[in-house]
């Protein structure tokens, strides 16, 4: 027998570590069925980024309202891929899927259906509690059913939501939102999660069973403490800018919030049973996972920040329109394709070692971040292709390698608690990236005016000609002399702030290449010291 099962009030207790005997058909529907339901997730995740200014004035929603809508989802997510081990535990993990898919399916209805900024934002709350299971639940029942031996091709296959994913769908959220109604990013979702239903229902119930009475205790009161310092920090870190950080009351006392929610939770969970505790952190004591969790946090913050930050530029300086931004990453797709299809094959076939993948995966990623950071005022989308195919190919390259060394050597609630800590790593990244990346851009921006600034002064000769000869071409077109004066300041107050954005989105693309660049020696020294250790 490929599996030890014993039966014990009810219950059963499996090695999550080791292959079932399963029919190959269902196994790969199965695999087809958690992947579509990521790509949903990354459907609905982008909708925020592609959408928000139609959502936000179909809803009237003022700016603290829109970003408590993204804490709202992010924190939900975070809070409910740790919670999602003590569900599996409890509920066993089919059951937990279908709930979980059941509580977005409802999530996109809401949000696809109401006119109610308070309904839609719980609609964001369940989309985010919902999708939790899509990662957690999804790779430790993956690395259940196939052998390790097929775990490249297989987290390649999941990894086209994770990874391609973020790269591909928003072109599709900009083509409903420009051409019909971003209502129906939501409303499709909700079409294709009942039609993922019959797929997760493929999964066998003695896969990933609910544990015995003892085992099955969650403490929510530690949940809260969790949430409360989760959504308390998320919020100082996209807002502070906004209120200049600790000048506004809101912000220290949020910071202040944040502290003693984490405080709380470490402590309540240290003093937590074994089977109880919300995290789980003997885990990091698998050398592997702890190398790949610290890769994943990183791979998290390139991943979500650039995707982020080049559609920005391509928005706000080259002036794209929301369908052909959704389109900005596309071209990454085939490069994507590309590196998780060598991922994979270096992980199915073994002759080169994993960690040289995502070490090759990195390099690209560091250089393609350093290519788009030398764009120009003048600068054409075109221009940005080849270092945003580099950027996919890099990504493909990392994620298959790194969710393999996470999880090859984890049996047991080890390989779920994995799952949930590896995805919580990455959401965190992501979280990070959201909340830095932005506020870096405003203070860059900031910073590059005030330096510009300098040099429109009437002793300026380049100023004070540019000035004039846009003067005297408005009055030749029936300005008075006033006004044309004014209206050529104006012109060269809107170079000045483009100027400005270019020049903070080089610094922006930079220093996210340097994030990289400084965790790699740390990478590099944590993967030496468990090479010696063992």
């Amino acid at each position: 027998m490929n599996t030890a099962t014993t039966t014990k009030n009810k219950s059963v207790t499996i090695n999550l570590g080791i292959p079932l005997f399963l029919a190959a058909r269902k196994k790969w529907l199965i695999l087809l069925g958690v992947t579509l339901c990521a790509a949903l997730d990354i459907l609905v995740a982008t909708s925020s980024s592609v959408a928000i200014d139609e959502i936000a004035g179909f809803l009237s929603a003022t700016a603290d309202e829109i970003v408590w809508m993204n804490i709202g989802y992010f924190i939900s997510k975070l809070i409910f891929l740790i919670l999602s081990v003590q569900f599996t535990k409890t509920i066993g993990g089919k059951k937990l899927f279908i709930y979980s898919l059941s509580i977005f399916i409802t999530g996109a209805l809401l949000c696809g259906t109401t006119t109610s900024l308070g309904v839609f934002m719980v609609g964001r709350v369940f989309l985010g509690a919902g999708s939790a299971a899509f990662y957690t639940v999804a790779q430790a029942i993956l690395f259940t059913i196939f052998p390790i031996k097929k775990q490249g091709t297989v987290q390649a296959i999941f990894s086209l939501a994770i990874v391609l994913g973020p790269n591909v769908i928003p072109a599709f959220s900009g083509w409903l939102t420009y051409h019909y109604i971003w209502q129906l990013i939501f409303l499709f979702t909700v079409i294709i999660g009942i039609c993922a239903i019959p797929l997760i229902n493929q999964i066998p119930k003695f896969v990933l069973p609910k544990s015995s009475e003892n085992q099955s205790k969650i403490n929510w009161l530690n949940a809260i403490w969790l949430s409360i310092g989760l959504g308390a920090f998320q919020f100082v870190m996209e807002e502070g800018s906004r209120y200049d950080w600790f000048e506004e009351q809101k912000i220290t006392i949020l910071s202040i919030t944040a502290l003693i929610g984490f405080v709380l939770f470490f402590i309540q969970n240290k003093r937590d049973h074994q089977n109880y505790k919300l995290i789980d952190f003997s885990v990091f004591r698998n050398s592997s996972f702890s190398l790949a969790f610290l890769i994943s946090f990183v791979s998290g913050f390139a991943l979500f920040g650039s995707g982020a930050v080049i559609p920005g530029f391509v928005q706000n300086v080259l002036r794209y329109q929301s369908a052909a931004v959704g389109f900005t990453l596309f071209p990454s797709g085939i490069s994507i394709l590309l590196g998780l299809i060598t991922s994979a094959i270096i992980v199915d076939t073994k002759k080169i070692p994993p960690f040289a993948s995502a070490a090759l995966g990195v390099v690209c990623v560091i250089t393609s971040m350093i290519l788009v950071s030398d764009v120009t005022v003048i600068s054409g989308f075109p221009d940005m292709i080849p270092a945003i195919m580099l950027r996919g190919l890099g990504l493909g390259l990392l994620f298959v390698p790194i969710i393999f060394i996470a999880f090859n050597e984890l049996k047991g609630n080890e390989l779920l608690t994995g799952t949930g800590l590896f995805n919580f790593g990455r959401q965190c990244g992501g979280s990070f990236a959201m909340a830095f990346l932005p506020t870096y851009l405003a203070h860059q921006m900031a910073f590059h005016r005030k330096n510009l600034l300098q040099h429109t002064t009437p002793y300026n000769t380049l100023f004070s000609e540019r000035v004039q000869g846009a003067t005297q071409a408005l009055i030749s077109r029936g300005y008075n002399p006033t006004e044309a004066k004014n209206a050529a300041l104006g012109t060269v107050d809107i170079a000045l702030n483009v100027q400005s954005a270019v020049l903070a989105f080089q610094n922006t693309f930079f220093a996210i290449s340097m994030v990289f660049l400084c965790a790699a020696p740390v990478i590099i020294a944590t993967k030496v010291y468990l090479n010696k250790k063992n």
